[in-house]
């Protein structure tokens, strides 16, 4: 089977579960408030400067106080709840594509034999 094909049934079968569709009405509601979507904008650049491209080039120190300051940030952030409601919403999604590449893995690891 053609990788798209593959691909395609996968997106299907992920776009269908509960945990999409609550991610989706969680991202509908942050998008009506323009002050907190840009607050998870501005935190998910942090997030991403910190976890690419200071991991390896900053002492570790310096990378944990990056990550406590992350963290702090995260605590603040979750307590408006359009945010943490997304926030929320895309851990759960995130745990449902965690499982389902688990069982790729796994069925990948009988195959091999």
């Amino acid at each position: 089977m053609e990788l798209n094909k593959v691909l395609e049934q996968v997106i299907q079968y992920l776009s269908g579960t509960w945990e999409f569709a609550e991610l989706k009405r969680a991202k509908a509601a942050l998008g009506q408030n323009a002050k907190a979507s840009a607050l998870v904008d501005s935190f998910r650049q942090k997030e991403q400067a910190v976890y690419t491209s200071y991991q390896g080039k900053v002492p570790a120190q310096k990378l944990q106080s990056l990550l406590d300051e992350l963290d702090t940030d995260y605590g603040k952030l979750i307590t408006v709840p359009e945010i943490g409601n997304y926030f929320r919403a895309t851990e759960r999604f995130n745990a449902v594509v965690e499982q389902f590449m688990q069982g790729v893995n796994r069925e990948a690891k009988k195959e091999l034999g």
